[in-house]
């Protein structure tokens, strides 16, 4: 379990970015290292709908503590130092690669919108990887898209240049995007590792860290259906799971009684109240992994 720490901020420190619900800041003489901020903000449909409650930004910040304590005991690299306090942890700061990598056990979200045929609820044989690149606005690197974070399907290479995007909410057979370049300057720099290699880390990482995370939640009578990461490249130029992984970033439902311990009643419409009991729940159950 991560300790509670109440420290303020340290004097000098610098806003680097800032997310939907979090922000960054370089530590002041230490250029090397970030701390990032969790806020009480929850959105859904891509910003669309946004509300607030005190509490929800120390739960998140509790449940990414905890899980980034879990991976880093079972290998898995994190850019994670340690809790500052009760918002706020410290990391490496990374130069962070523009995918969301989501690790899926049962089909749900997106996955059916694009696989009509598969019944909502299946349980895959084996853990189903799928890339989403990260756009704001509809644009990556002032390249105009349909939608915000189109599929990706990378080819043998595992080269952006030649990977293939997609409406994440279509069929793949007619939903591919056209015509539209990602230059492959923009996606890993600084690293020691090509962009080849980072992607096929990503490959490997990704689904192992997912089978951790889905073992302690069953542990505790929790499965997971889902879960997103995101990757990044830190100071010494190696390859972390970074940002956070909190209650927004999965489905998770309770065994016992068929609650998401997630973000799935907000965008069903249940009211932040109800969500804030939920995250405090899944916030309780983290605490209690075998570390």
């Amino acid at each position: 379990m991560t300790s509670t720490i109440n420290r303020p901020l340290p004097d000098g420190s610098q806003p680097v970015a800032r997310g939907k619900t979090k922000r960054i800041q370089i530590r002041d003489g230490r250029p090397h290292a970030c701390l990032i901020t969790t806020g009480d903000w929850v959105t859904a449909g891509d910003g669309a709908k946004r509300k607030s409650r005190h509490g929800l930004g120390e739960l998140r910040t509790t449940v990414t503590c905890n899980v980034f304590a879990l991976l880093r005991r079972h290998g898995i690299p994190v850019a994670f130092y340690e809790r500052w306090s009760e918002t706020t942890f410290v990391a490496p700061h990374c130069k962070m690669i523009p995918l969301e990598v989501v690790v899926r056990f049962v089909a749900a979200g997106s996955y059916l919108k694009r696989n009509p045929e598969t019944e909502a609820g299946t349980v895959f044989a084996e853990p189903v990887l799928e890339f989403f690149l990260k756009t704001t606005e509809k644009k990556f690197d002032g390249t105009a898209l349909p939608v915000d974070d189109p599929l990706l399907r990378f080819t043998e290479e595992n080269s952006f240049e030649r990977a293939k995007l997609y409406l994440p909410n279509r069929p793949e057979s007619e939903g591919q995007i056209e015509d539209v370049e990602i230059r492959r300057a923009q996606i890993v720099q600084g690293g020691f590792i090509s962009e080849v290699v980072a992607i096929a880390s990503i490959q490997a990482l990704a689904p192992r860290a997912a089978l951790v995370l889905r073992d302690a939640w069953a542990a505790l009578d929790a499965t997971l259906w889902d879960v997103k990461f995101e990757f990044g490249i830190g100071p010494n130029g190696h390859l972390y799971l970074a940002d956070v992984v909190d209650p927004d970033s999965w489905r998770l439902v309770n065994k016992r009684n068929g609650q998401h311990l997630d973000k799935q009643p907000f965008r069903d419409s249940k009211s932040i109240v109800d969500l804030v009991g939920l995250y405090a729940i899944a916030a309780y159950l983290s605490n209690q992994f075998s570390f």
